[in-house]
């Protein structure tokens, strides 16, 4: 580890904190999907650009990066990026339509080393250049978390090629060819951590791995399957000193195999209750989330009660809060920088 890295691992930030198991004075607060549609400076600059035009701009990615820290009063910023970058590295083309579409997938009995492999570097390099960008503007006490596709959430779009309502191609696959599906999630592995090292070299505090579509698996196959392959991600990660929140959509089933992952601090979305959440996982482990993204379309008395019984009910640990998924795009921003100020009067 670099020492500006180990540096910044030891500061005061209230996230990094938490991600060292500690509870610290201040609430650590930030959203998923934060920077992004809900705020009117972000539909202003996308006016005549695409998202690929954001994602090949190094200084469009940062500039959209900060623009909540300007807005809300929040403890991290989230890098910009896309959850296909290693994908896209892997020479894979993507395009939106408006969701995300390969041009080549695999299947069952398919060679898997393809993904192993860089052979377009420049999406790694935007990334790199981002980051750097950030972290020179943003507050040192603020933390930038980068992240990466979880195996399981990368191989769903390599075998299904773009978004499902089931999944129920990889879902089959995993079922049907249970050892060519572990070969996929392991060839997902390394590039993950390549890229979870570069975005923490170049000024990155922690690292989110999102598994976004964990949640449709069942949980025995998920824990045979998939389980591995997420541990030695987390744990490669945090061999080189990075800490890790791991966020599961989803994650009723799957509460004990993410405690088994060994990740500092677990995501969790806002299908089961906080309290409910805490009953289940091992004393003292960090936990970030989890009110319902909707719960914001609420009257504030309501969005302050619900916001309110998210804290309480993890008050016995180190505890971020944060959405249970990302936000909806028509959330009302106001409503958002209203909720943050009450978290620190609350807190």
């Amino acid at each position: 580890m670099n020492t500006e890295s180990e540096a910044r691992t030891k500061s005061s930030s209230p996230i990094l904190d938490v991600l060292q198991g500690q509870r610290p004075k201040r609430l650590p607060i930030w959203f998923m999907r934060q920077a992004g549609r809900i705020l009117p400076e972000y539909r202003k600059l996308r006016e005549g650009k695409s998202f690929l035009d954001l994602m090949r701009d190094p200084a469009l990615a940062a500039e959209v990066t900060l623009m909540p820290m300007k807005r809300f009063d929040v403890d991290a910023a989230i890098l910009f990026t896309d959850l296909l970058t290693q994908i896209l590295a892997n020479g894979n083309k993507v395009a939106f339509k408006p969701g995300p579409v390969l041009e080549w997938t695999l299947g069952p009995g398919e060679s898997v080393d393809r993904l192993r492999d860089i052979v377009d570097p420049r999406p790694l390099d935007v990334v790199a250049e981002t980051v750097q960008r950030v972290r020179e503007s943003l507050a040192p006490e603020r933390a930038l978390l980068g992240f990466v596709g979880a195996p399981f959430t990368l191989g769903a779009y390599a075998i299904e090629g773009q978004g499902s309502r089931t999944w129920n191609r990889t879902r089959a696959a995993a079922w049907s060819h249970p050892d060519w599906f572990k070969e996929l999630m392991d060839a997902l592995v390394e590039p993950a951590i390549a890229l979870g090292k570069l975005q923490f070299e170049k000024g990155c505090d922690g690292i989110q791995i999102f598994d976004s579509w964990a949640g449709v698996m069942e949980p025995g196959i998920f824990a045979r399957l998939v389980l591995p392959a997420t541990r030695k991600l987390v744990q490669e990660l945090k061999a080189h000193g990075i800490p890790v929140i791991y966020f599961v959509n989803g994650c009723a089933g799957h509460l004990e195999s993410m405690v088994q992952t060994g990740a500092n601090c677990l995501g969790v979305d806002w299908r089961l209750s906080m309290k409910e959440i805490d009953g289940r996982l091992p004393k003292g482990l960090a936990i970030q989330g989890n009110l319902d993204p909707t719960a914001l379309f609420g009257n504030m008395q309501t969005i302050y009660s619900e916001a309110e019984a998210v804290v309480e009910a993890a008050k016995n640990r180190p505890h971020i809060f944060n959405l249970g998924h990302g936000f909806d795009p028509k959330t009302p921003f106001e409503s958002v920088q209203a909720l943050v100020q009450h978290l620190r009067d609350f807190s």
